[in-house]
């Protein structure tokens, strides 16, 4: 508390001042002194009464009122129903709004109320704590639970133990702190108009007052019980004596001060009484400033964050949050204070925790919600939300709706006799420099919920499975998570892949199969949770891309790695005019207006939080695979083994394992997933089937980019062909278009359908959506 600058010197200390015959100038200015302390005092008797009127007139406004949350005793009093469950222990906590505040501040004006709560938070706490007590109202027969030593010995009568004559003045209940009184928290939510500050702007300032800041969870210690309040009993005289501790360390009281034992000098060590103390629920955390907030060549900065009460357990590492809470010092004593100096150490007494890039649709996003809603309707939104990943990068239209389909990821299966198969996706983005491999990745970042980034070459090993680290606390050995525990159930982006050291790309291999990360150092054995969807950019081995090498040979990864990623896009760097043309018109485009414009695209952009919304209620549905399809998906992947065991091996640049199988499952049910379906339909996989091959072709265009005449519409007959083993019946149009159409384009496609036609080979149906050969 800082209150204590303001208390008034009595007046005999003035009357001597003036006797001592000091300067009229130091009378003056302590009577003026005196003067802001009484103002200051009467002040804070009239907020105290303010708090507690709040607490007991204000009503919901009438725009946010419910009818479920009407009460039938307090009606829209929304504080006066909160102490009521908190009088039934339905809850343990007490959220003061400020905007109820402000707008309670409209009708009943309080003079300096909100701005003196923000800046003295301590000491504003102690009011409504003592209003809450005060105004708290009889469990009614909603209460739930039984009552807890702190109430019966609270309302108890009989407080001493065989000690009955005890003078009312000497009763330890009067010196019970109010802290053991109540058994709920009180916290404030910050204004919604309170703009969050970087770490960085925090100055001495501030001590005491709340903070709203913008940063991201690197590290989350354990739950730990605090205390509070201590009791003690005394043996001799049977009394109770109470111990409030403010700091992180206390001395026990080694004396009973109770006038009994002082006057006949039996005084003794109380003993520690659990029971009756108070403990609390205590976590501490570690927050860094988020990248963008990072000036060029600084260090990130990183604060301590303590949270008690109800509020711990609400954050994990990799989160980006706003946090809000009280910039304060540690309260250090006896050697630790000799150790700190004038320098002590500073955190943030956690207030409020709010969510950061979460997209789910709260009562506050109604109309985010109904946008959604109704653009799952349009029949192309799959196509609009893939080019709105990064629309400022010129196609690959391919590779954007894979990394929309690894956002939204496929069901994960979970057995009774504990076999688990992941949903999630993992993309591998390959290619040749300047091809904006590394602003995609930065781009799912900015859309996904929970993202982290890191680069190969700045990575190792235990920075992205789990360090062994030492608390500072208890001395206890601890594991600190890296960046694939960080990323759990989310996106973990890995930019130059290609160029981490072997021993450490090994620790990606159990989470990319497995999801799990298996600890044995440091005396420490587990499993720890990494169920992300691993996006990985890398470049080739040699500068550019060598077509004439296997993917392996030119990534120089190897093929046990390669083969987990559900999809692996080739972007190369090409020399044709007309695509050269369309790009640096588009580029000419951003630089000129700043961004890309409605004007130079064919479809209308969505922002990131409407796609990160948009995701976030795709992920709640659970597609499954219908009988009849999965016959077809059967035959599809038999098809596909057949067809490339009967290439030529020299010729052959992939290879279909029983992961790929498993990879267009995925797909086809993230697919289905974007368009709020149960169940995976037939053209969600034949999209998945094209995604697929058009990830395995992007390996042969320079081969097929050169052909030109008989050679092109041959390749493009014997393509088809290859469709047509082990099938009896009519090939499916639309399949031939995705998946031959893709590889060799609509123009040589059509040119051979019309040449074949003509000779015989096959018919077409008069609707084009059916080709059979003719025996």
């Amino acid at each position: 508390r800082i209150d204590f600058l303001f208390r008034p010197p009595p007046p005999q200390a003035m009357a001597a001042v003036n006797d001592r015959g000091l300067p009229s100038g130091v009378v003056v200015a302590l009577g003026r002194a005196r003067a802001v302390a009484e103002k200051k005092s009467k002040l804070y008797g009239e907020h105290k009464l303010f708090a507690e009127l709040f607490l007991q007139d204000f009503v919901v406004p009438s725009q946010k009122q419910h009818q479920p949350d009407y009460h039938r005793r307090y009606g829209h009093r929304h504080y006066m129903v909160a102490l009521q469950d908190v009088a039934n222990r339905k809850s343990k906590m007490i959220e003061i709004d400020l905007d109820d505040v402000e707008h309670f501040l409209n009708e009943h004006p309080a003079p300096e109320f909100l701005t003196q709560l923000q800046e003295n938070v301590q000491t504003y706490r102690e009011f409504f704590v003592e209003a809450c007590v005060k105004l708290m109202p009889a469990p009614d027969s909603d209460a739930v639970g039984a009552e807890s030593v702190h109430d019966i010995y609270a309302r108890s009568d009989l407080i001493h133990e065989g000690d009955t004559s005890a003078a009312p003045s000497d009763d330890p209940r009067e010196g019970m702190p109010i802290a053991n009184k109540c058994r709920f928290d009180v916290y404030f939510t910050p204004l919604s108009s309170a703009r969050p500050q970087s770490l960085r702007t925090i100055n001495a300032s501030q001590i005491g007052g709340l903070v709203t800041l913008d940063c991201v969870v690197t590290r989350v210690g354990p739950v730990r019980p605090k205390l509070c309040v201590a009791a003690y009993k005394c043996d001799k005289c049977q009394r109770k004596l109470w111990q409030v501790i403010t700091g992180s360390s206390y001395m026990p009281l080694n004396e009973c001060a109770t006038p009994s034992c002082v006057k006949n000098k039996l005084s003794k060590a109380p003993m520690l009484t659990l029971k009756l103390s108070k403990l609390v629920k205590c976590q501490e955390a570690i927050v860094q400033e988020p990248s963008h907030q990072v000036p060029k060549g600084n260090v990130p900065i990183t604060r301590k964050v303590v949270m008690v009460g109800e509020i711990v357990r609400s954050i994990l590492p990799g989160d980006a949050i706003t946090l809000t809470g009280v910039w304060q010092p540690k309260s250090n004593e006896g050697y630790e204070a000799v150790i700190t100096g004038t320098m002590p150490e500073m955190y943030i007494a956690a207030e409020h925790i709010r969510q950061c890039k979460q997209g789910h649709v709260g009562a506050d996003e109604g109309e985010l919600q109904q946008e959604v809603l109704k653009a799952h309707r349009d029949p192309n939104i799959y196509e609009r939300l893939a080019k709105s990943i990064a629309p400022e990068i010129y196609g690959h239209e391919d590779a954007k709706k894979a990394l929309l389909l690894l956002l939204v990821g496929g069901t994960p299966i979970s057995r009774q006799d504990g076999m688990k198969i992941r949903g999630d996706l993992h993309v591998l983005l390959m290619g040749d420099p300047g091809v904006a491999k590394s602003q995609l990745l930065r781009q799912v970042c900015q859309i996904a919920p929970r993202a982290v980034f890191t680069t190969g070459k700045g990575t190792s090993g235990v920075g992205l499975t789990a360090a062994v680290v030492r608390d500072p606390v208890t001395q206890e050995v601890t594991l600190e998570g890296g960046a694939l525990v960080m990323a759990d159930r989310g996106v973990c982006c890995i930019d130059e892949f290609d160029k981490m050291d072997e021993n450490d790309r090994t620790a990606i291999h159990e989470v990319m199969e497995q999801q799990t990360i298996s600890i044995a150092k440091g005396g420490i054995t587990t499993v720890l949770n990494a169920r992300a969807s691993v996006l990985a950019a890398a470049n080739p081995a040699y500068g550019r891309y060598n077509t004439d090498l296997s993917p392996v040979a030119n990534m120089n990864l190897p093929e046990s790695l390669l083969s987990r990623f559900d999809l692996q896009f080739l972007m190369l760097d090409k020399a044709e005019p007309e695509h050269d043309m369309q790009l640096a018109h588009h580029i000419g485009a951003v630089h000129r207006d700043g961004a890309v414009t409605r004007r130079e695209l064919d479809f209308d952009p969505v922002s990131a939080e409407f796609m990160r919304a948009y995701v976030r209620t795709a992920k709640t549905y659970n597609p499954v695979v219908p009988a009849e399809l999965a016959t077809e998906v059967v035959a599809q992947y038999a098809n596909l083994r057949t067809t490339e065991r009967d290439t030529d091996a020299d010729s052959r640049k992939s290879y279909t394992t029983p992961r790929m199988l498993l990879a267009m499952l995925r797909m086809s049910q993230a697919i289905a997933r974007l368009q709020f379906k149960d169940h995976v339909e037939r053209g969600d996989f034949l999209e998945a089937m094209r995604l697929m091959q058009a990830s395995k072709e992007t390996v042969y265009r320079d081969v097929t980019g050169d052909m030109t005449g008989e050679n092109l519409v041959a390749a493009v007959y014997d393509e088809i062909r290859k469709l047509h083993v082990g099938q009896d019946g009519s090939l499916d149009m639309l399949d031939i278009e995705r998946r031959v159409g893709t590889k060799f384009g609509n123009e040589a496609l059509q040119t051979t359908l019309l040449e074949y036609e003509e000779i015989g080979v096959w018919t077409v149906s008069d609707d084009r959506k059916l080709l059979r050969f003719v025996q």
